[in-house]
């Protein structure tokens, strides 16, 4: 049972290490995008929705307005 614990122990440990990783390089693409820094100057909107609207939406240029992003979202 230990060898069992300690083996669910390293790859705990493997996930929070690729985890710290991978949103290391969020906020680097959240930092360097335009579009992502506009939108963390929204109240609530950080690193990971910033760069996931971007990724889903673009510059939205695929909405006639605001609202009908609204509606999409």
């Amino acid at each position: 049972m230990r060898h069992i614990i300690l083996d669910l122990h390293d790859d705990w440990m493997r996930l929070d290490a690729r985890i710290e990783a991978v949103s290391g390089e969020i906020e680097g693409i959240g930092q360097s995008e335009a579009h992502c820094r506009a939108l963390r100057t929204i109240p609530g909107v950080g690193p990971i929705i910033s760069t996931a609207l971007v990724a889903a939406v673009g510059k939205g240029e695929a909405f006639e307005s605001g609202r009908d992003m609204a509606a999409w979202v």
